[in-house]
């Protein structure tokens, strides 16, 4: 199901990469066939984040290795934060991925701490009964999608919880009037993936070695002949849930620059 009532878009999208191994991927490449126009910014590269949303449609929060939490590690977070509320607050919708989505959480009050585990892999997480009816990703399939964490968050009070989890409880949540985020990777490529399995295979990741025992060669080994399958419905899925976003930041705002 789309929400796509044109077959190009004007939207100009902020995008907030935290990594170079946490590119936008299959996610800004939808939007960029859509004829949205992208803007990318790296802030941890000392690029200065926007003070106002004024000049942007819509705002995109990637992932990346560090800790939602962890302010030292992140000195923009305070200003990241505020500015996904300002997007919000002028109805123009916000996607959080991964620590996005962490950040997102924590921006309307959420608790961002350690999940005691690491989720890795794809895993199949399933809609809640308001998901299910959410317009974004009402009429969707979801499949199995790709997991790199360990840290999770509280929802705040305000959202709604529309994709649920076993190990990780809140996987996909919504607050405020378009604001999404989304705690898997549904924007990864096979390349992505494949250079994320080689660098926690060789410890190249120091806050993930911790947790290499638990995933042995034979687990990696099926990981990454099943991958080929689990990125076709992965591509798939994200294509469908980038394309109604983008037709959120066509709309006009209901209640324009409302204060909550």
């Amino acid at each position: 199901m789309s929400l796509f009532s044109t077959s190009r878009s004007r939207a100009r999208i902020l995008v907030v990469q935290h990594s170079d191994q946490a590119p936008g991927g299959n996610f800004c490449d939808s939007l960029q066939r859509h004829g949205a126009m992208l803007t990318t910014i790296r802030p941890l590269e000392n690029a200065a984040l926007p003070v106002a949303p004024d000049a942007f449609d819509g705002l995109v929060v990637l992932g990346g290795p560090q800790h939602a939490f962890d302010d030292a590690a992140g000195p923009h977070f305070m200003a990241l934060m505020t500015l996904m509320r300002q997007f919000d607050r002028q109805e123009k919708p916000v996607a959080g991925i991964c620590l996005g989505a962490q950040l997102l959480a924590r921006a309307y009050g959420g608790r961002t701490e350690p999940l005691g585990v690491l989720e890795f892999g794809f895993i199949q997480h399933c809609l809640t009964r308001e998901g299910q009816r959410d317009p974004l990703l009402r009429g969707i399939d979801l499949p199995p999608l790709m997991a790199f964490h360990e840290d999770t968050f509280t929802l705040p009070e305000t959202a709604v919880l529309l994709i649920q989890g076993d190990q990780c409880p809140h996987q996909c949540f919504r607050i405020g009037h378009r604001a999404y985020g989304f705690q898997p990777h549904p924007e990864v490529d096979e390349k992505t993936v494949r250079q994320w399995i080689t660098m926690f295979r060789d410890d190249e990741i120091g806050t993930y070695v911790a947790y290499r025992r638990q995933f042995d060669d034979a687990w990696i080994d099926r990981l990454l002949d099943e991958l080929p399958e689990h990125i076709a419905a992965s591509e798939a899925y994200c294509r469908a849930i980038a394309e109604n976003w983008l037709a959120l930041a066509c709309r006009p705002p209901i209640f324009r620059n409302r204060e909550r």
